[in-house]
């Protein structure tokens, strides 16, 4: 369940095609020119657990006009002065909660364009994941979007949590022993892995690179389940020079 509502004299307002300032290129929020000590919020209410993320930018007085993200009246992130589009990521705990972005102005000067902008919201229940945040860090790392949060990799050995999450290994104890195991004939490389079961609001599967930096989509399909164990195989025809696998994992949108 989810809803909007909006405080404050000066409204969060949709912009579309006519004022291309968003960052999908269609439309995105934006709130300008508030009075002194003056603040408008935009309001949404969701059912966790669940992922957050959402893209953001401010034009403002530095360290004076703040944008803020807030669950539950508490502060998690605060941004200020020139920021463009930057992505955010934030989990949600178990229970009914209040998501809040705020634009603030100051009693004093003004800075840049005075405006703050809000884009590509999306919000999706991921299950059991908070539980398993709750039994893998404590109080303040769950806290830390660095530690905990879906794309972060607190323990450096190149999974992500959402990747530790769906393979069942532990976030904070380094292995880096692949998730995926390979074979071949001679045609074809054939990467299998498996997930838990039945964790649809998870994306997930291979990518191919030759350099670490640009990676592609390896196709693959499901191919059996057992105890609770999703079994996944991808393939790809093989060809010379070096190839680099992962297992790639994102929330749904």
């Amino acid at each position: 369940n989810s809803g909007l509502s909006i405080e404050g004299a000066f409204s969060w307002a949709s912009q579309g095609l006519e004022n291309l300032e968003s960052f999908d290129g269609v439309d995105a929020a934006v709130v300008s020119s508030l009075g002194d000590n003056d603040a408008s919020v935009l309001n949404a209410q969701v059912s966790g657990p669940g992922a957050l993320s959402f893209y953001w930018k401010v034009s403002s007085e530095e360290d004076y006009d703040f944008l803020e993200f807030v669950i539950d009246g508490v502060v998690q992130e605060r941004v200020s002065g020139e920021l463009d589009w930057v992505k955010k990521e934030f989990s949600v705990p178990a229970g009914e909660h209040t998501v809040s972005w705020v634009f603030k102005h100051d009693g004093a000067d003004n800075g840049g364009s005075d405006s703050a902008w809000l884009d590509q919201v999306s919000y999706v229940q991921v299950g059991s994941y908070q539980q398993w945040l709750a039994n893998s860090f404590s109080a303040s790392e769950a806290q830390n979007p660095l530690v905990s949060g879906v794309g972060a990799d607190p323990d450096l050995d190149g999974r992500t949590n959402l990747v530790e999450f769906l393979t069942g290994s532990d976030p904070v104890a380094t292995q880096f022993e692949s998730e995926l195991l390979l074979s071949s004939d001679l045609d074809n490389y054939y990467l299998n892995y498996q997930v838990k079961e039945g964790v649809s609001a998870i994306l997930h599967g291979v990518e191919v690179s030759e350099d670490l930096e640009l990676w592609a989509e390896v196709p693959g399909s499901l191919t059996s389940v057992s105890l609770g164990l999703e079994t996944w195989s991808a393939a790809e025809s093989r060809v010379e020079g070096k190839r680099f696998y992962r297992l790639k994992a994102q929330v749904a949108e």
